[in-house]
């Protein structure tokens, strides 16, 4: 019965993840699911780099010493760039399971 209730109700919304993908792509007009899928993930890569800029902004402000400068871009750069590459495997793998 809680079954039941959960993928489709007498309220008439559609509450599996196949009924509302399918419900997406067969509108007219709007958007689709692969769509909203692509903005979400520019959204998030988007979002990925303006922390990497922020926080390398701020290595550069907070240490008084070149070299010190220096170590803390450089790290910076390489954790934006792993956590990028991330996003991005986490990326794929979701639009190649959905």
């Amino acid at each position: 019965m809680a079954d039941d209730k959960k993928s489709s109700g007498d309220d008439g919304f559609i509450r599996t993840e196949s009924g509302v993908r399918e419900a997406f792509d067969n509108a007219k007009g709007g958007i689709s699911a692969g769509t909203i899928g692509g903005i979400v993930a520019t959204v998030t890569l988007g979002l990925v780099l303006l922390l990497v800029l922020i926080a390398s902004s701020e290595a550069v402000h907070n240490n008084p010493t070149p070299e010190a400068r220096q170590d803390a871009q450089i790290r910076i750069v390489v954790l934006g760039l792993m956590l990028f590459f991330a996003v991005l495997i986490f990326i794929g793998i979701v639009f190649l399971v959905t």
